[in-house]
C-alpha cells in the first residue's frame, strides 16, 4: 500500500500470531451484510487500483454527512521478518473502519478493505453488531475464578509445604482465566472497550436499536459498494457481483430479536459468493 492512503491514517505494527485483529474487536459478524470477492487484474495494474479504490471510497464518505457515525483509516503493518520478505504480497493490510454507537449501547461497525494477491483484487466489506456490556457475566467469572479458589485455596495455605504451590496455581488460574481480557485490554488501549468485548451481552435489537443500526448498514453499505462500482467502471471490471449486492441491501432485515434475515441473497456471478443463501449471525464471543 502507498504511503498516500497509509498517511492518512493510523498505523499498527503486528506479528503474524498477534492478537490484534479489526474483526476480533467488532462484535458479532451479519454475513448477510458482507462482501467477499476477488478480480482478475493485470499485476502491473493491481496495486495502482487498490490504491485508488481506498481513495475513492475514503473521498466519498469525507463527501457525504454521515451524522453521528464516524470512520478512520488503520493500517496493520505485519512482523519485521515478512516486511523484509518482498514476495509477501500483504505487509500492510490497510481498514477503512466506520462505526455507529447508538443512545442504547449497540455499536454497528463495517470494515472495508482492498488486498492484492498476485494478479487478484481482493475487495472484502463486513458488516458487525455489538451488544452492550454484560454485568452478570463479569461478576459470574469474578465469583468462579477469583473468589472461590481464594477461599478454596486460604485455609489449606497454611499447611507446611504446600502454601507456596497453592499461591502459584492461584495465580496460573487467574492468569489463564482473565488472559483474554488481558490481550484485548493490549488491542484497544481502554478498560471499558475491552470489558465490553469480553463481556458482551447476546444481541437484543429493540425497535428503537434495530432502526439505528439498520440505517447505518444500509446506508454506508450503498455508499460503499457505489464508490468501488465507480472505480470498477473505469478499470473495466465486472460489475454484476456489486449490482446484485447493492439490489440486496434493501433485501436484508433485522428483526427486534436480532435475527438477520434475507428474501434474496446476492451470488457472485463470475466470482465468489457474496453472501450465504441462508445468511445466519457469526458469534465470535461465547460470553
Amino acid at each position: 500500500m502507498s504511503i498516500n492512503i497509509v498517511g492518512r491514517g493510523q498505523v499498527v505494527d503486528v506479528g503474524v500470531t498477534s492478537f490484534k485483529d479489526p474483526a476480533k474487536s467488532a462484535g458479532i459478524q451479519i454475513y448477510s451484510s458482507s462482501l467477499y470477492q476477488t478480480y482478475h487484474v493485470s499485476r502491473d495494474k493491481v496495486k495502482q487500483i487498490c490504491e485508488r479504490l481506498y481513495n475513492h471510497v475514503v473521498d466519498d464518505l469525507n463527501g457525504r454527512n454521515l451524522g453521528d457515525s464516524r470512520f478512520r483509516i488503520i493500517t496493520f503493518r505485519e512482523g519485521v521478518n515478512l516486511v523484509r520478505d518482498h514476495r509477501y504480497d500483504n505487509q500492510e493490510r490497510t481498514y477503512i473502519v466506520i462505526t455507529r454507537d447508538t443512545l442504547r449501547d449497540t455499536r454497528a461497525t463495517i470494515l472495508v478493505r482492498f488486498l492484492t494477491y498476485s494478479d487478484n483484487l481482493y475487495v472484502g466489506v463486513d458488516t458487525y453488531v455489538l451488544g452492550k456490556f454484560n454485568i452478570f457475566a463479569f461478576i459470574r467469572k469474578v465469583l468462579l475464578t477469583v473468589l472461590l479458589p481464594w477461599f478454596a485455596i486460604t485455609p489449606l495455605s497454611f499447611v507446611p509445604g504446600l502454601n507456596v504451590l497453592l499461591w502459584l496455581i492461584y495465580l496460573c488460574i487467574l492468569f489463564l482465566a482473565w488472559w483474554g481480557l488481558i490481550q484485548r485490554i493490549r488491542q484497544v488501549g481502554d478498560l471499558g472497550t475491552a470489558l465490553r468485548l469480553e463481556f458482551s451481552k447476546v444481541l437484543d435489537l429493540g425497535y428503537f436499536n434495530l432502526d439505528d443500526v439498520t440505517m447505518f448498514t444500509k446506508s454506508n453499505l450503498y455508499t460503499i459498494v457505489t464508490s468501488i462500482k465507480d472505480v470498477f467502471k473505469i478499470e473495466k471490471l465486472p460489475i454484476e457481483s456489486l449490482d446484485a449486492f447493492i439490489r440486496n441491501i434493501n433485501n436484508i432485515n433485522i428483526s427486534a430479536g436480532g435475527n438477520i434475515n434475507m428474501s434474496d441473497s446476492a451470488i457472485g456471478v463470475s466470482n465468489n459468493v457474496v453472501s450465504p443463501n441462508n445468511a445466519t449471525i457469526s458469534n465470535n464471543n461465547p460470553n
